[in-house]
């Protein structure tokens, strides 16, 4: 199948349309060559840039199909045609495919993810966007509706034993390289608590029992947490005697 041709074809008949947005007609603003693949545009210039084409919802979703097959080993043209299958949009009217090529799409979602080379899997951030992000984030502040959701969410939520159980056997064995462990170092240099901040945290200690637990192989009674990270399973008395 001559995937260009059809591209070239669904692009000309837009073009010839003269096509304009308005109230009672949706378009979708479209680059003709992709930005990846050096296209250049605005797609708010649809009316005077020559790369930015008006789209219905069907042909913008087809045209992304075509280009990731054309090139399929271009993995931002591949997300671009996953992302046109995500279809829960609030802005746009997404055209609906069938649930085949929405399958299809998963399906390559997972293999850009998991594979070695894959666009989303080890994906770093530039300085550069990095320094976007710190600037659309400065002086924003949560409502209080949204502070309220989030206390709402977290309060009283606790690890299951069967979940504590799982954190702890997957850590089992994990050796930390000369390299993480001086990062882990570096990272906690200079990084301690102020006085106010100890102050607060000993006033919500005051008052408080500490549960003491006593060990059933050398009969040692301490703290809940040290007693059961050294004793009980990883008393040594226990493994003396086993």
């Amino acid at each position: 199948m001559n995937y260009q041709r059809i591209y070239d074809s669904i692009i000309n008949r837009a073009k010839s349309e003269g096509r304009v947005k308005s109230k009672d007609t949706y378009y979708e603003a479209h680059h003709i060559v992709p930005v990846c693949l050096g296209g250049e545009g605005d797609t708010g210039r649809w009316r005077t840039h020559p790369n930015i084409v008006l789209l219905t919802g069907r042909e913008h979703f087809l045209c992304h199909w075509l280009l990731h097959s054309m090139r399929p080993e271009n993995q931002k043209l591949t997300k671009a045609f996953v992302m046109m299958c995500n279809v829960k949009d609030k802005v746009q009217q997404r055209y609906v495919p069938s649930s085949r090529v929405i399958e299809y799409a998963r399906m390559l979602h997972i293999q850009c993810s998991r594979g070695s080379a894959g666009y989303w899997k080890g994906k770093h951030l530039t300085e550069e966007a990095k320094e976007k992000l710190r600037k659309c984030n400065i002086g924003r502040t949560h409502t209080e509706d949204t502070k309220k959701k989030l206390r709402q969410r977290s309060t009283g939520r606790t690890h299951t034993e069967e979940s504590i159980k799982k954190m702890s056997e997957s850590k089992k064995g994990v050796k930390f390289t000369d390299d993480h462990r001086e990062k882990l170092k570096q990272a906690k240099l200079g990084n301690s608590h102020s006085q106010e901040t100890r102050n607060k945290m000993s006033k919500t200690k005051l008052g408080k029992k500490r549960a003491l637990i006593k060990c059933p192989h050398c009969n040692k009674i301490g703290g809940n947490n040290v007693m059961k990270q050294w004793h009980f399973d990883n008393c040594k008395k226990k493994k003396t005697d086993s």
